[in-house]
């Protein structure tokens, strides 16, 4: 099978794994925290130029609010994928996973202007 054939037979659970879903977040609840909201980006087409990303954004009670983002580093996920099962082609999903390049950026509510 082509290593495109195979990711694509496997970008959803990718995905989940890596991008968890807001419903993943309430296992995450602090003490204080008033809400969140988890938003997934997912391309409906596989252009090079189109990328995943996660945001989330949560109201704590006692520091005001959290934004974070999370998206793959260079290239998307899928195109990620693709290269790693070319690479290691014995891997599974799971361990090729682990081998992609995220990168996140988190801001609170006293790092922004004003």
């Amino acid at each position: 099978m082509e290593p495109t054939e195979w990711v694509d037979g496997k970008y959803k659970e990718a995905v989940e794994m890596l991008l968890p879903p807001s419903k993943a977040a309430i296992d995450e609840w602090v003490s204080g925290m008033l809400w969140r909201v988890t938003v997934r980006i997912i391309p409906s087409d596989f252009t090079p130029a189109r990328s995943e990303y996660w945001l989330q954004l949560t109201k704590l009670e006692e520091f005001g609010f959290f934004a974070g983002v999370l998206a793959p580093k260079g290239a998307s996920i899928r195109e990620q994928l693709i290269l790693l099962r070319k690479e290691y082609p014995q891997k599974s999903i799971q361990e090729l996973t682990e081998l992609v390049l995220l990168e996140s950026l988190g801001v609170n509510e006293e790092d922004l202007p004003g």
